[in-house]
C-alpha cells in the first residue's frame, strides 16, 4: 500500500512539473512576440526606414568670423611742457577737439622775458666794445705798417718795431675775444627767445583731448602732462582671434565693425597689423584694423563687433551640419537613390555659416540627401521618405536661417 502511494505521488510530481514548464514557454513565447512587434514598429508597414529628405539645389554661402572688438586711438600724445615754469592758463577742456598748432596752454614768461632784456644789453654792450676795439686795431695795424717801413730804412730799431707789433697783437686779440663774447650773447639771446617761445605749449597733432590731470596755477617741470591728446582719423580696432582661424583672417582682409552706438550702420577698414605672438593665457592673436573716422563719430573706448569675410560661394550645394555622420573617421551623407535605397556617401567640406555648410565634392546637385534619421541608418537600407525638399531654404528654424521650405519641383 505504501509503494503505491509513493508511485501516485511521484506521478502527481510528474505532471506538475511538466504542466508548470508549459505555462512558462507560453509566456516566454508571447515575450518575444510582443518585442519582434515593438521592433517592427520602428518601420514601415513594408519594413523600410521612415526618414526625411533635402534635395541640393546650388545656393549661395557665406562664411565670416565674429569677435568683439575695442576701439581706440591710433595715436595717443602726452603733451608737456619743454621747460619748468608755473602754469598760467589751461586752454582747452577734456573733449574738446583741437588741431594741430592750437595753443594749449601758456606757462607764466616774467623772468624769461627779465632774461632776454639782459641778454640784449650784453649783446649792445659787447658790440660797442667790439667796435672800439676793431677801431683801435686798425689804428695798430696803420702803425705796425709805418714802423715796417722805418725798420726797413734803419730810421727805427728793432726793439720799438717789436713794441709796435705787440701792441698790434694786442688789438687784434682784443677784437677776437670781443667777436666770441658776441656770439655767446647771441646765442643765449636765442635760447632765451627758444625758452620764451616754449612758455607757449601748442597741440603737436590734431585730436580730441581724453584727459587733463592739471589746472591752472600748478608749478609744472618738464615732466608733467598737461593735456593727452588723441589722434581720431583714422581710428584703431583691436581684437583677438582664436589661433584655429589665424590662418583664415591675412593681412589685408576686408573687416566690417558694428556698434550699438550706431545700430543702422556698420563701418569697414581692412587688417593692418598683427602681434608678433599669441597670448600663452587665451592662445589668441591681437589683429587691428584702421577704420576712416572722418567726422569723428567712433570715439575711444567704444565696444563693438567686427566681422571678417572668410570665404563666399554664390552657387554652392550646402547641406544642414546635423546631416553629416562620421563613418570610420570619415565625413558622410546618406543619399536616397531613385530604388529608394541610402547609400552613405565620402564628402569633403568647405564653407559653414549658420548651421549651414559647403560640400566641395561627394555630392551633385538634385541629390536627395538624408536630414532627418540618418542616424540610424546603414549603407543599403530601404527607406521612405517622410517629406521631401530642396536645400534653397531649411526645414525649420535652426536650417539655414530659418527661411521657408519649398518642396520638390518649384516653389511653395
Amino acid at each position: 500500500m505504501k509503494k503505491m502511494k509513493k508511485a501516485i505521488a511521484i506521478v502527481l510530481a510528474i505532471v506538475l512539473v511538466g504542466f508548470t514548464g508549459f505555462k512558462v514557454k507560453q509566456k516566454l513565447d508571447a515575450k518575444a512576440q510582443l518585442t519582434q512587434g515593438s521592433s517592427m514598429s520602428r518601420r514601415s508597414s513594408s519594413g523600410t526606414a521612415m526618414v526625411k529628405t533635402l534635395e541640393v539645389v546650388p545656393e549661395p554661402i557665406k562664411e565670416t568670423l565674429r569677435m568683439v572688438a575695442e576701439n581706440m586711438a591710433e595715436t595717443e600724445v602726452a603733451v608737456q611742457p619743454r621747460i619748468n615754469g608755473r602754469l598760467l592758463q589751461l586752454m582747452v577742456e577734456e573733449g574738446d577737439r583741437v588741431k594741430a598748432g592750437q595753443l594749449l596752454a601758456v606757462l607764466d614768461d616774467e623772468e624769461i622775458q627779465i632774461q632776454l632784456q639782459q641778454n640784449a644789453a650784453t649783446i649792445a654792450t659787447v658790440k660797442a666794445n667790439l667796435i672800439k676795439a676793431e677801431s683801435d686795431l686798425i689804428r695798430a695795424q696803420t702803425e705796425l705798417d709805418r714802423y715796417r717801413a722805418l725798420l726797413d730804412k734803419k730810421f727805427v730799431s728793432q726793439r720799438d718795431y717789436d713794441n709796435v707789433e705787440t701792441a698790434y697783437l694786442a688789438a687784434k686779440t682784443t677784437v677776437e675775444n670781443y667777436k666770441s663774447q658776441l656770439a655767446t650773447a647771441e646765442n643765449t639771446y636765442q635760447l632765451t627767445k627758444i625758452q620764451l617761445n616754449h612758455t607757449k605749449v601748442v597741440a603737436p597733432i590734431s585730436g580730441i583731448v581724453l584727459n587733463k590731470p592739471v589746472t591752472a596755477g600748478v608749478n609744472v617741470t618738464t615732466g608733467t602732462t598737461l593735456v593727452t591728446l588723441a589722434s581720431l582719423d583714422p581710428v584703431k580696432l583691436k581684437f583677438n582671434i582664436d589661433q584655429r582661424d589665424t590662418a583664415k583672417a591675412r593681412k589685408g582682409s576686408l573687416v566690417r565693425f558694428s556698434t550699438d552706438v550706431f545700430p543702422e550702420e556698420s563701418f569697414t577698414g581692412y587688417i593692418h597689423d598683427a602681434s608678433p605672438s599669441y597670448d600663452t593665457k587665451t592662445r589668441t592673436l591681437s589683429l587691428s584694423v584702421l577704420l576712416p573716422n572722418a567726422k569723428g563719430r567712433l570715439l575711444p573706448g567704444m565696444f563693438g563687433t567686427v566681422e571678417i569675410a572668410i570665404g563666399e560661394n554664390s552657387r554652392a550645394l550646402v547641406v544642414p551640419q546635423e546631416a553629416i555622420v562620421k563613418r570610420e573617421g570619415r565625413s558622410g551623407l546618406f543619399i536616397v537613390t531613385e530604388e529608394g535605397v541610402a547609400r552613405w556617401q565620402p564628402i569633403t567640406t568647405g564653407l559653414a555659416a549658420e548651421g549651414r555648410i559647403e560640400i566641395t565634392s561627394g555630392l551633385a546637385e538634385g541629390d536627395l540627401v538624408v536630414v532627418v534619421g540618418q542616424n540610424r541608418l546603414r549603407d543599403g537600407d530601404q527607406v521612405q521618405l517622410l517629406d521631401n525638399r530642396r536645400s534653397g531654404a531649411p526645414q525649420n528654424q535652426g536650417q539655414n536661417g530659418g527661411k521657408p521650405m519649398t518642396e520638390r519641383g518649384g516653389p511653395r
